[in-house]
């Protein structure tokens, strides 16, 4: 079984991506294709690493990374780069070259009917994801299966014929939380996306908030890194607070630093299952979500993340959270803990693979996305090294899940426990390390400690 995802990234990004590494056009397509995916950006929407594991050959492709798609182009023999139309050229040899048995066009409005058309291979399924605008002329009916997080999409891609649509959101990458070291909130707010023609409802949102931070600087701090895509005029009271885009490892280290994080919406409607909502809950930062109809379906409201009907409840929210620190950070440590427990990107590929099986003949095995427990355990020590407990708390809730209990597994989940002020239940968790491993030095010590030796 053989699966091939074509995506694209942000030219912007991009730029900033190759002038950092002004020599990695002299390193192998595989080479660069590891570092592009060591950056972060994106991997919300990556699958192929995920299937891999589940032991498909995988192939993923940023069509637009044009010194990367050279290489892959120089490596298979290829000689002549079309000036004008590479990216479609390159992409065409690509599919035809590895002859997927799935076609995942991640960016399907670059590549719609008229780039189905020109391959020489012709996948079994065809499939793509789509939560933004349409531009006027894209084609895809040649496809099996459209996903979105937006209604309105799918109704036009309904319109358009394509066969069998589906709700799809994006997940949160656990891996991230390794990279981000010992990042610490510094900010009371942040605002990280895009300032776009499309997304005006969200640019009055954030327009108003900057504007009483102007007035009332003394109330809470706040930072935006807006990517100002097509140069469109800024707000005095944005551009004051803009500290510029934020891309990949850096926007993640972006929001982390932040108390509180907003989310407001693109104006198309739909619901809240946006890429921010599931990386501000994922690095551990209270979300303030404006309120959609479906925000129950992901997190439970006043608990895990809060609500806000307009700029000036959204304000009143910042100052009550920023006023009540305990509750804030019970918010976000539950927020947190149900985005890595119920939306990660593992989570995610098993609803990707249903969609593929549920429209097609296609069987995918499951199961494949388990990590060493030994490797997971040793993780979760790291992370309490660097008194990240909830990520260590997380990792262990896996490793002990999977029926796999690994030496110091016990051990640390006693440590979680503690700082949850759960004495009794750590007491447990040593006694059972120590019934398994009697030699665990370190684990008999902190019972002593505990007073039950």
């Amino acid at each position: 079984m053989r699966f091939l995802q074509i995506h694209h990234f942000y030219e912007a990004y991009l730029e900033e991506f190759y002038a950092k590494r002004p020599n990695i056009h002299l390193t192998p397509f595989a080479a660069q294709m590891q570092e592009l995916h060591d950056d972060g950006f994106s991997n919300a929407h990556i699958i192929t690493p995920y299937l891999q594991k589940l032991g498909i050959e995988t192939q993923f492709v940023v069509a637009n990374a044009l010194p990367t798609q050279a290489k892959w182009m120089s490596e298979h023999g290829f000689q002549n780069i079309d000036a004008t139309h590479w990216m479609h050229q390159i992409a065409k040899h690509q599919v035809d070259t590895f002859k997927p048995d799935i076609l995942y066009l991640s960016h399907p409005i670059e590549f719609d009917e008229r780039f189905l058309q020109q391959l020489n291979w012709k996948p079994r399924f065809i499939m793509g994801f789509r939560a933004a605008p349409i531009p006027p002329g894209c084609n895809f009916s040649n496809f099996d299966l459209m996903l979105s997080t937006l209604p309105c999409i799918l109704d036009e891609c309904r319109e358009q014929g394509v066969p069998h649509l589906e709700y799809y959101r994006p997940g949160f990458p656990n891996l991230v939380l390794e990279q981000l070291k010992e990042d610490k909130e510094e900010v009371d707010v942040v605002f990280s996306g895009q300032w776009t023609s499309h997304h005006e409802h969200r640019n009055h949102i954030i327009t108003e908030v900057a504007r009483y931070h102007e007035a009332h600087p003394d109330h809470f701090s706040l930072k935006y890194y807006v990517a100002n895509i097509g140069n469109l005029p800024l707000p005095d009271a944005v551009v004051r607070v803009n500290h510029g885009a934020r891309w990949a490892l850096d926007m993640y280290k972006a929001l982390r630093s932040a108390r509180m994080n907003i989310n407001a919406m693109i104006g198309l409607g739909g619901g809240c299952a946006n890429m921010r909502l599931f990386e501000a809950t994922g690095v551990g930062s209270m979300v303030l979500q404006e309120d959609r109809y479906d925000v129950d379906e992901f997190f439970r409201r006043g608990s895990e993340l809060e609500t806000f009907e307009s700029p000036d409840d959204l304000i009143e929210k910042i100052i009550q959270y920023k006023n009540s620190p305990e509750k804030r950070q019970a918010i976000a440590q539950a927020g947190q803990a149900r985005c890595l427990k119920d939306h990660s990107m593992e989570v995610r590929v098993q609803q990707f693979i249903d969609c593929i099986e549920k429209y097609s003949s296609i069987s995918l095995p499951r199961g494949g996305t388990t990590q060493d427990p030994t490797q997971e355990v040793n993780k979760a020590i790291r992370a309490l090294q660097k008194n990240d407990f909830q990520t260590a708390l997380h990792l262990i809730d896996g490793v002990l899940q999977s029926d796999a209990p690994v030496r110091d597994s016990y051990h640390v989940l006693a440590i979680c426990l503690l700082q949850q002020d759960k004495i009794g239940d750590a007491v447990s968790a040593l006694q059972h390390e120590l019934s398994l491993y009697s030699d665990n030095t370190a684990a008999e010590a902190l019972l002593k400690e505990l007073g039950h030796a």
